[in-house]
């Protein structure tokens, strides 16, 4: 039993403990701090003002020094369980999460109802990715506080990655009911909204989230991402600029938002994932239209593989020294800012090129045999569109039944430890570890699918890639996809020699490979009714033209079967022009006034037939017909300045009436 000294002693330490915590719960760091090491200067071995002088180092970012106070202090307490706690916190800032779970597993195993611990047990579980515990920890919390709105989103937010989105939507909706002007609950409500196809309702939660607090980022950008997957690009655009920029450039740089461009200096930087980059660098050559001099800050490993820009545009892996610009912009702000629509994305394909010397080797290494099917099954695992997003290779083996078809690997990285345990009749073949193994990003991949008939993949940079080459692409995609896709049409605006593919009923890949393996099938049996391919020499003026009238076509026609056909030929001539190389800065120029004469012609002809339809041959008629055959003369000039700048060895001639 301690004697009266002991308890005089005990009492004035506990009297100088809530005088120094005071001063630190108030702020004054400093103050407490003298107070801490006044007292264990007198009672070296108290717990509680160890304790809190490790939470005061903490404060002041001395994580280390933190943890050894913490520490001394739970040696001689080892049942203190808001040291405990403590402790943890400063191990997870530490990054060293299963020593935090410990100490929290040990604060719970005396206090079981410790909902602080509870929770950050569940946030440390949600980083580590173990999300079916984190919702345990989640779970036993909310049994003890079932009205903490703060818990029941992230028990959400956990729900959402394991792809229970009903479950989801119903804790976000018992947070709001409680709260109903919770923002982050209504922006995230509206984003599983979307995911669940109830698209309206999603709308009006990303709304009303933004009435409470506008300017709201999450919101504005989930928006945004809606309105593009819908096709309402203005709109989408707009909302899709509260985005946060990865890289920052000097402030002193104005951002560009369409200004003009004649004889300006502007800088354009990367951002995002490697398919949002190759989607979006062909709007870097409309920069250039403009009159501008333009620098693409972009990773190294692209360089090579973006050098059909050059020399138009500059390629740069750092920030130029002592240079000044005009404007800069994100990659992803061009669409923007060139008021891009669905009538008038760039889709000039191709606008990449693999490197024929390369095409050359791959060629010889697959061979010519069999009908060749380039797969690609899964993308980045920490890409945070990811779920859903990737496909089991297991799910590509009815395509491998389909008699002459050799499927051949172009995945890299992630996903190959599933061509371990492939069905007994599915092959795959790989083409060797030196497949894109240089520090130069998908240049063989490039070349690889020059030399392949299709190529059929998920929803990853294979897919942009593949469309930019203008080589055809089937891409199966996830029920509700990433915003370039949108929703219900088989073919993309922006890549017109691909085919989309799309799930009916979430996570269900069934369905949609076996209307994949049924259009191979009749491909295949196209393949073999068809007489092996006819080669006819013609000029390069002549496959302009012909390229041209075919991607008005398929912008124009929406019936599936003609489409297909279209598509086809379009495929066929793209993959010739392929083989010329990039063309230069005139011949695109003139390529483009050729798409805009055909566009031209187009439309007179609709206005002829509708005349015709009406029984009109009046001036109006005869001024339709007169534009014809101008608009087409104009047309046979330009192909003529192509072939000439091309060195075409066939030249088209033109026989015209003699005029007086």
């Amino acid at each position: 039993m301690p004697n009266a000294g002991q308890l005089r002693s005990a009492e004035h330490a506990r009297l100088l403990f809530e005088q120094a915590l005071n001063l630190h719960q108030r702020g004054k760091l400093h103050e407490a701090e003298d107070r801490y090491r006044s007292i264990l200067r007198a009672y070296p071995e108290h717990p509680d003002c160890i304790h809190f002088l490790g939470v005061l180092r903490f404060q002041q970012g001395r994580s280390e020094e933190a943890l050894e106070h913490i520490s001394s202090a739970l040696r001689l307490q080892p049942g203190n369980i808001a040291a405990l706690a403590n402790y943890a916190l400063v191990l997870v800032t530490l990054g060293r999460f299963e020593q935090a779970l410990a100490s929290y597993d040990k604060a719970l195993a005396i206090e079981p109802d410790y909902v602080d611990a509870l929770v950050n047990r569940g946030n440390i579980l949600f980083e580590l990715k173990r999300l079916d515990e984190a919702l345990v920890s989640y779970d036993k919390a909310l049994a003890i506080k079932p009205d903490t709105v703060e818990l029941l989103k992230n028990r959400a937010v956990v729900l959402v990655k394991l792809r229970r989105l009903e479950e989801a939507l119903a804790s976000y909706e018992k947070a709001l009911a409680i709260k109903p002007d919770y923002v982050e609950a209504l922006a995230n409500r509206g984003s599983v909204l979307t995911m669940l196809k109830r698209l309206d309702e999603a709308l009006a939660s990303y709304d009303r989230a933004l009435e409470i607090r506008p300017g709201y980022p999450d919101a504005l950008i989930d928006r945004g991402w809606l309105a593009l997957l819908q096709g309402r690009y203005p709109e989408g655009w707009r909302d899709y600029e509260s985005r946060r920029e990865v890289k920052k450039l000097p402030a002193a740089w104005p951002k560009w938002k369409g200004e003009d461009l004649r004889e300006k200096r502007i800088i354009v930087y990367e951002e995002q994932g490697l398919g949002d980059g190759i989607q979006c660098c062909r709007f870097l050559t409309l920069l250039v239209a403009r009159g501008a001099q333009v620098t693409f800050l972009v990773r190294t490993s692209l360089h090579r593989l973006l050098r059909a820009f050059e020399p138009a545009v500059r390629l740069v892996d750092k920030l130029p020294n002592a240079e000044i610009f005009d404007f800069q912009s994100p990659l992803m702000s061009l669409p923007g800012a060139l008021n891009t629509t669905l009538e008038n994305i760039p889709a000039d394909i191709p606008y990449l090129y693999p490197e024929e010397p390369l095409v050359a080797l791959w060629r010889e290494r697959l061979g010519s045999h069999g009908f060749k099917v380039g797969i690609c099954w899964q993308g980045r695992p920490d890409y945070k569109d990811e779920p859903g997003r990737s496909i089991p290779l297991r799910c590509f083996q009815p395509l491998a039944s389909v008699p002459g078809v050799r499927l051949i690997s172009l995945q890299k990285h992630h996903g190959l430890d599933q061509l371990e345990n492939l069905p007994s009749d599915m092959r795959v073949e790989t083409i060797g570890q030196d497949f894109d193994s240089g520090p130069d990003a998908l240049v063989d991949t490039a070349a690889v699918m020059s030399c392949l008939d299709l190529i059929i993949t998920s929803d990853t940079s294979i897919a942009h890639l593949a469309g930019a080459l203008g080589r055809p692409v089937w891409v199966a995609l996830k029920h509700v996809p990433h915003w370039l896709w949108m929703f219900d049409r088989t073919d993309s605006p922006w890549y017109p020699t691909m085919r989309l593919y799309r799930q009916e009923v979430r996570d269900d890949w069934t369905t949609v490979f076996r209307a994949i393996t049924d259009d191979l099938t009749k491909l295949q049996e196209r393949e073999r009714r068809t007489i092996d391919h006819i080669l006819i020499p013609g000029s390069i003026g002549e496959l302009f033209d012909r390229i041209t009238i075919l991607t008005i076509k398929a912008q124009n026609i929406k019936d599936p079967d003609r489409l297909h056909n279209i598509n086809y030929e379009l495929r066929l001539l793209r993959s010739v022009e392929a083989t010329c190389g990039p063309p230069g800065p005139e011949v695109l120029q003139l390529v483009r006034e050729l798409q805009s004469i055909n566009e031209r012609l187009w439309a007179v002809e609709d206005e002829l037939r509708a005349c015709e339809q009406r029984q009109a041959f009046g001036e109006e008629f005869i001024g339709l017909a007169r534009a014809v055959y101008k608009t087409n003369d104009r047309r046979a000039e330009v192909k003529m300045r192509i072939n000439i700048l091309c060195g075409s060895q066939i030249i088209d001639e033109k026989s015209y009436v003699s005029r007086p």
